[in-house]
């Protein structure tokens, strides 16, 4: 008579130790099996590991790393400009008492000045631009984040376009004897345009990526800098358009004043909560880089 072998005991799933969300319904799966299913929407659990940033092939992350750091890079050039903008304004101020000291200093200041205008405006473009080339199917599962990043692609062309054309007229008004022509004034006022639409659509890709990896706390800082992005120039809109219209039935005509204030200071902590965001994703992309990379790495050995 043949013995039957015990039978081995099964082993329990192996249950998710981080959070993820469903990519169909937003559910946090920590804890759920990773074989599994949410228990909200019934999306399989594998699904959303795969729409999860950091769970993207090692090169991808490389590229997205690249990107943000390009972009964070012309972010600091415009504090670059701020500076020289210093002695620029001083080397002025010289002309009279020093003419060739106040040519040395404007022309160090200007070219440093112009770097820096030019990288705030390329740096950007160009990172987002990288950080949004070749995405992996993974990375997009459900068509999450497709729009922002379509959008991206097709406005950082446009956007160096316009750099061209601008710095085209701006060599014409010097030549023309320092004059600013229509042509500097249009394409000035649209590429500023273009820049700040670049901000806000690199805003929504990071609340993109910090809901894909369940980061509750930076989305929420996303969502509000999101918020003020789009509340900083309809304020600007209203204090240089409105206002000046309503203004002889106002009692105090010195709101314009305060509305203009009001409008540049949230405009600068609008910013300054995009870098903070963009900065904060960047951290955890270079960790999820640096693990994607030893995962690969040990993939590899193993085969």
């Amino acid at each position: 008579m043949v013995e039957k072998s015990p039978s081995r005991p099964s082993t329990p799933p192996r249950a998710l130790e981080r959070d993820y969300t469903c990519l169909g319904c937003g559910y946090n799966l920590r804890g759920q099996p990773e074989r599994g299913s949410c228990p909200e929407c019934g999306l399989p659990v594998a699904k959303s590991r795969l729409g999860d940033l950091r769970e993207q092939p090692a090169a991808y992350l490389r590229r997205v790393k690249l990107g943000l750091a390009l972009v964070l890079t012309g972010y600091l050039c415009w504090l670059g400009a701020l500076v020289a903008m210093l002695p620029f304004a001083a080397g002025m101020n010289l002309v009279n008492d020093n003419e060739w000291v106040a040519a040395i200093v404007c022309l160090l200041s200007g070219l440093v000045l112009a770097a820096c205008v030019l990288w705030g405006l390329a740096g950007p473009s160009l990172g987002w631009w990288v950080a949004t080339s070749r995405q992996p199917e993974s990375a997009s599962m459900l068509g999450r984040g497709l729009v922002e990043r379509r959008a991206v692609r097709v406005l950082t062309p446009i956007l160096a376009c316009s750099v061209l054309v601008t710095i085209v007229s701006v060599v014409r008004d010097i030549a023309a004897g320092g004059r600013q022509g229509d042509l500097f004034i249009a394409s000035g006022t649209v590429l500023s345009i273009l820049w700040y639409l670049l901000v806000i659509l690199g805003q929504r890709l990071l609340n993109q990526w910090a809901w894909s990896m369940a980061e509750r706390h930076q989305l929420r800082i996303g969502r509000t800098t999101s918020q003020l992005l789009v509340a900083a120039p309809v304020l600007v809109v209203y204090s240089q358009i409105v206002e000046p219209l309503v203004r002889p039935w106002l009692p105090y005509p010195v709101v314009g004043v305060y509305l203009d204030v009001g409008a540049i200071v949230l405009l600068i902590v609008a910013l300054a909560c995009h870098v903070m965001c963009l900065r904060e994703v960047q951290t955890i992309v270079k960790h999820a880089h640096h693990d994607a990379a030893q995962r690969e790495g040990r993939g590899d050995h193993h085969a």
